[in-house]
């Protein structure tokens, strides 16, 4: 019977789509102005970046309507995708870290297993902390026979402690992914290169492979994962799976450590981890790896493959084993479950079942009428006053990962809140082909969540216990508000780049519904930014203006020698996307009129990628420009330059975030007096710059000429503005905006749980 309602329910569904596809058909007509030729040509684009999904999407948030998902079964394997097979272009470095004290009995096994591993990108960081046996000849051994790949690290004074080798380690590797192989481990050959293919997936921060617990010599299996896990419920532990950090925390890994030792375990370099900055940690003796590993997932997903396997060895050396017996074991898990509501957002119910879980054990080995004194090592109400200390988990949204303000800012933001402790992801929409430059600029230690179905993403936020939703781009914004209809718990905040105000009013009044029911609050960055929207619709929104802001770096100019420029040449430095309405060629055409009438060289470098680039390269072949395309130093460019130029006549232009780069570089600039530039540009004293004005949204290319002419030859003036550079650029401290995000944030999430609840359910209701 349940195979037949569900075959139903597959054609009800269809046939309400198709419906709701037929009663759209007027609005989308609408949407475009009535013109049937633009709107099947919008539609067919919409066809092949998203296919079906993405046309009935956008039927819905023309009609206003939630897209229900509510009779769909939750699938890891349908929302995350399927292990891949290793691709032939995937080979990122590995730096394996082997820590050793006194394993000289095990360490030539141990080292063969590693060297000898199918894949071969890898480094190999040999440490050892004052062993007093035969160790560091075993291991100057291996150093000397695979002197290419090793690097060794030799303790004179004993560290006290694994965590101090772990730490040194992560300190020296250099590859992007980390194995910490223990030395009194082993594994199969191909254990590297079944778990490396786990991270072809952005959003994996850790794969872990089949564990076998051996003993004795020759060494024999006493158990396997499948054994050591089954008190946790069904035996999943025969397939590969992509699962969420927080669903792989809920379902078990709050109850018990899922890993149990870090030799079966590969993950992302974890870069500074506060959790270095907790003395407590390098004390621990069993559960200090349980807290690094639910460190290092927290905001991503967790790959498991059974195809690979690592032999766990049992000895009486082994300090797990011992410690077990010990007062510490029952205070350390405590101290787990204090850094599981510190940093998950757990409920009480599955904390109580690693308590349950632990009361057991301590009453199989000390008798079941010693409460009390269980509770002197491990109270769950002591844990539970920790929670107030967690940060809520955040999704960054983003369009794509390419060149563009509204691209490249929420990638910084998203950085800066990971630096201040916030668990972050970022979702990438995927709407154009990644830009590998813009995709380096965010840190590695935020997971990247890509997604073959758009439709997917309210249940995979949902199931990685995603509590708010930061968008930063009109369609995105639209798309994951229609989405994330029906699921109350998951907040939406917006920043406006500059793309509302280029809609006609139609086409506003048809997203607005959608923008009224879900989103909780909206940043703009610009005044002009708020003007299409009515009085009311920004007072219930919280509208709130927050000036953008870029981190400082540290600046190496590049030499005018590596681009031929003479140091007595005056340079401009355009970094825009390459699209007629940023300037390219009227930036051009200025330059050429300018060194027609100046008697010094004045040069052009012209940063970007796009149509325009590849369009005018064939145009322009003269030696007053220099076509660089991307450069992600950007700022090393302006160092080197005199001014920064910005050309735009881009009618979505706000606080271009390029600006703020050339002033931080130490450059005036010369812009068009477009959006907020002016202010960006103001200090007491006067402009850090020069503007110049649009005549119907066009550049006069004589007027630009003149003023790059007399900024080349007139020091007086020239030097005039670039004294007022630096009070221009402190107004672009970061410290102040995050902060007033985060108060955004926390406002959000105070809202009542039960007020949306209500609003929205009956806004569902409505719909269907």
């Amino acid at each position: 019977m349940g195979r037949i309602t569900e075959r139903l329910k597959t054609p009800a569904r269809t046939l309400l789509r198709v419906g709701f596809l037929l009663a759209a058909i007027r609005p989308t007509l609408d949407f475009y102005h009535g013109s049937w030729r633009l709107a099947a040509r919008r539609i067919a684009g919409v066809f092949m970046r998203e296919g079906f999904g993405g046309i009935v999407r956008r039927a819905y948030i023309l009609l206003g309507r939630p897209m229900d998902y509510s009779d769909e079964r939750f699938s890891p394997a349908l929302v995350y995708g399927q292990l891949p097979p290793l691709a032939p272009d995937f080979v990122p470095r590995v730096s394996i870290i082997v820590p050793n004290y006194n394993h000289a009995c095990y360490l030539r096994e141990r080292l063969e297993s590693i060297y000898q591993q199918t894949y071969q990108n890898v480094e190999v960081i040999l440490l050892d902390d004052c062993s007093s046996d035969e160790s560091t000849t075993i291991l100057q051994e291996f150093a000397a026979r695979y002197p290419e790949k090793t690097r060794c690290q030799f303790n004179t004074v004993n560290s006290g402690g694994v965590f101090n080798q772990w730490k040194k380690g992560l300190g020296l590797a250099t590859g992007g992914l980390v194995w910490i192989a223990e030395s009194d481990d082993y594994c199969s050959g191909n254990f590297l290169e079944e778990l490396v293919r786990c991270f072809q997936n952005p959003g994996v921060m850790l794969a872990f492979a089949r564990c076998e617990f051996v003993q004795g010599t020759p060494a024999e299996t006493v158990w396997t994962t499948s054994d050591y896990l089954h008190d946790l419920g069904p035996d999943i532990w025969g397939k590969p799976f992509i699962r969420s950090a927080h669903a792989m925390i809920t379902s078990g890994w709050a109850i018990k450590n899922l890993l149990p030792n870090v030799s079966s375990a590969l993950f992302r370099h974890p870069g500074q981890l506060t959790l270095f900055d907790d003395p407590r940690w390098y004390g621990l003796r069993l559960c200090g790896d349980w807290i690094f590993y639910i460190s290092v997932i927290r905001g991503g997903l967790v790959a498991y493959s059974p195809h690979a396997t690592n032999y766990y060895r049992q000895h009486p050396k082994n300090t797990s084993v011992d410690a077990q017996k010990d007062d510490d074991y029952y205070a350390e898990h405590e101290i787990v479950a204090g850094y599981l509501v510190s940093l998950y957002h757990v409920e009480r119910n599955v904390l109580d079942k690693q308590e349950l879980y632990l009361y057991s054990h301590w009453c199989s080995r000390r008798g079941a009428n010693r409460r009390r004194d269980f509770q002197q090592l491990y109270s769950l109400d002591r844990v539970w006053r920790l929670k107030s200390e967690r940060l809520p988990n955040l999704v960054m949204a983003v369009y794509a990962l390419t060149a563009g303000g509204g691209e490249t800012f929420p990638i910084m933001l998203a950085n800066l809140l990971k630096q201040k402790g916030y668990p972050v992801t970022l979702f990438n929409c995927h709407a154009q082909p990644t830009e590998p430059g813009v995709r380096d600029m965010l840190s590695p230690t935020i997971p990247v969540l890509e997604l073959e179905q758009l439709e997917h993403a309210a249940a995979a936020f949902s199931d990685m216990g995603i509590e708010l939703v930061h968008s930063h781009h009109a369609w995105v914004d639209v798309s994951l508000a229609t989405l994330l209809l029906g699921y109350p718990g998951i907040r939406q905040v917006i920043t406006m780049h500059g793309m509302y105000e280029m809609m006609t009013s139609e086409q506003l009044d048809t997203l607005t519904p959608v923008l009224q029911r879900r989103i909780s609050r909206i940043v703009y960055t610009a005044e002009k930014n708020v003007k299409p929207f009515p009085y009311d619709f920004r007072r219930d929104k919280g509208f709130r203006r927050i000036d953008n802001a870029l981190p400082a770096k540290q600046i190496f100019p590049i030499s005018r020698d590596e681009l031929m420029l003479s140091p007595n040449d005056f340079v401009f430095c355009c970094v825009a996307r390459a699209i007629p309405d940023k300037g390219w060629e009227e930036a051009i055409e200025a330059v050429i009129w300018a060194n027609a009438h100046s008697p010094r060289q004045i040069r052009l470098l012209l940063i970007g990628e796009g149509p325009e680039a590849v369009r005018l390269r064939s145009h322009y072949s003269n030696e007053f420009v220099r076509f660089l395309g991307f450069r992600s130093n950007i700022r090393d460019y302006f160092a080197m330059s005199d001014a920064g130029l910005l050309p735009s006549r881009f009618k979505g232009e706000s606080a271009p975030l390029v600006l703020i780069d050339c002033l931080l570089s130490g450059k005036p600039a010369l812009a068009s007096n477009v959006g907020d530039i002016r202010s960006m540009l103001d200090t007491t004293s006067g402009l850090a710059g020069e503007l110049f004005e649009l005549t119907d949204w066009q550049i006069d290319i004589p007027a630009l000429g003149e003023i790059m002419r007399r900024l080349a030859n007139d020091d007086d003036a020239y030097n005039e503005i670039l004294d007022r550079v630096p009070i221009a650029a402190a107004k672009f401290e970061t410290s102040g905006m995050l902060q007033e995000y985060e108060a955004i944030y926390r406002d959000v999430l105070r809202i009542s749980d039960n007020s949306i609840s209500h609003n929205e359910t009956a806004i569902v209701g409505e719909a269907l």
